[in-house]
């Protein structure tokens, strides 16, 4: 009888989705099942999804991978980290690239293509309610204009800065 020797040099390569960390992978939250039903090879094992902070091939997820991430790194839905969009899928400028979050005028915080964010729909300061600073010489009186007749003539009722024009004989003393 001849003995034989088992050697154990050989890799086993890691299985993304068994919920063990292993050699070569970031991360391994496990799979999901989908529709209720366990799916996927390996007799019914949930398949590992995007979305969860782990990646379908276990690699950590990050705002502007291209994967939104509905659960955060956390893995909990409706909490600080969740990502509404992610730049790493399309070009969108409603998508702010730092926090993965649609842009929200008046939130109070300036982002994306804001001009100024003011936290207020108040249409006679600094910033409009469309998060766009007011613009003289559009005949719209905006801001803090006192007129805006669309031209940059002085000598018109309507100073170029779109302040009034009022004759020193018409000023009340």
């Amino acid at each position: 009888m001849s003995s034989s020797s088992f050697s154990s040099s050989s890799s086993v390569p890691a299985i993304c989705g068994n919920e063990l960390q292993e050699s070569g992978e970031e991360c391994d939250h496990g799979g999901f099942c989908q529709g209720g039903l366990l799916t996927g090879e390996g007799g019914g094992r949930p398949i590992p999804a995007d979305g969860d902070g782990c990646s379908a091939d276990c690699r950590i997820e990050y705002c502007g991978d291209g994967i939104i991430q509905i659960l955060g790194g956390d893995g909990i839905f409706g909490t600080f980290d969740d990502e509404e969009c992610d730049p790493g899928m399309t070009i969108d400028p409603e998508c702010d690239a730092p926090t993965c979050a649609f842009i929200h005028c008046g939130d109070g915080v300036r982002q994306g293509s804001e001009e100024c964010d003011d936290g207020n729909t108040d249409i006679y300061d600094s910033c409009m309610p469309n998060c766009h600073l007011p613009v003289c010489g559009n005949r719209l009186v905006e801001g803090k204009e006192e007129c805006d007749d669309g031209n940059n003539l002085d000598g018109d009722g309507c100073f170029d800065n779109c302040a009034l024009m009022i004759p020193p004989e018409r000023m009340a003393w």
